[in-house]
């Protein structure tokens, strides 16, 4: 019953992904996400200085997990406030990080490029957004969604069970 358990924790967390990866435009209706995305290259991960310590395959996984998105010039990617809390790296283009403070007056923080990433302080926190991110020529990113960045986290942990269980049971002689 253990193995079908285990089994059942690792199924429902990939179909909840393939869900959350084809699903996220969906769920606000801007204009920004109304093109299907496409899924992220395990090439353009370790490209991305971001991940480029990955294996292979540790790619090839995350970027089941991440989509690629182009971004027209003029576009809001983030808002300062939001509650969403995805991470975006940057392969192609520029954009502007501006912050807001409490009178409402707006200052430039950063211009961001290729190999930079934003949305790190709300993904990693789930605080809302520090600053609004838009872009200021089209822009290419990667995105990783807080939902499917959980499940993917939910993955790892049931490996991590599988190989603790099994050198348990080679311990007790009970595995191979």
């Amino acid at each position: 019953m253990a193995a079908k358990t285990v089994g059942a924790r690792v199924r429902a967390p990939l179909v909840a992904a393939r869900r959350a990866t084809q699903g996220w435009r969906a769920r606000r209706g801007d204009a920004r996400r109304a093109a299907a995305p496409e899924p992220a290259r395990p090439a353009s991960l370790l490209a991305h200085p971001l991940f480029s310590d990955l294996s292979p395959s540790e790619a090839a996984i995350l970027s089941v997990f991440m989509s690629r998105q182009t971004i027209a010039a003029g576009t809001v990617v983030v808002r300062q406030g939001a509650r969403d809390g995805d991470l975006y790296l940057i392969e192609a283009g520029r954009a502007e990080v501006r912050a807001r403070d409490e009178a409402g007056a707006s200052r430039a923080l950063a211009i961001l490029g290729p190999g930079d990433f934003f949305g790190e302080i709300a993904f990693l926190t789930d605080e809302v957004r520090t600053a609004d991110v838009a872009a200021i020529e089209p822009l290419t990113v990667l995105r990783l969604g807080r939902e499917a960045y959980a499940i993917l986290s939910e993955l790892a942990a049931a490996e991590e069970l599988g190989r603790v269980g099994a050198a348990r049971m080679r311990v007790v002689g009970r595995g191979s």
